[in-house]
């Protein structure tokens, strides 16, 4: 559960399902020749949903001798995953400004904000 204290701090969560997922960042260069060479440069992020492969350790029900085959997915988590916030190739633009995408050495994060409600509830 929630700690008690948390209560009134916001959740940040894309859903509240939580799914094993993996995740793939690859550069391509575009123009090698570019004046500033992120400028050539493009990231392509992807996710999808994990296999038995990706979490060997996962398939384990507690017992050795038995083990999953595989992962089991509804459609609903494949269409979640599916539906990605980003853009198909970043370019180094988007990590500047309103967007909340950082890059840092060769780590990169990607986010969504939505504005938080700004109904009152108190009287």
């Amino acid at each position: 559960g929630r700690h008690p204290e948390a209560g009134n701090v916001p959740r940040l969560w894309k859903w509240e399902k939580v799914l094993k997922v993996v995740s793939r960042g690859e550069k391509r260069i575009l123009d090698g020749d570019a004046e500033w060479r992120v400028d050539g440069e493009r990231l392509v992020h992807g996710e999808r949903l994990a296999s038995a492969d990706d979490f060997p350790s996962l398939m384990n029900k507690g017992n050795e001798e038995e083990e999953e085959d595989e992962l089991a997915w509804e459609e609903e988590d494949v269409m979640h995953v599916s539906n990605t916030y980003w853009p198909e190739e970043m370019t180094s633009l988007d990590f500047r400004g309103e967007g909340g995408n950082m890059c840092v050495g060769k780590a990169y994060t990607i986010c969504d904000a939505t504005p938080l409600s700004t109904t009152q509830t108190q009287q």
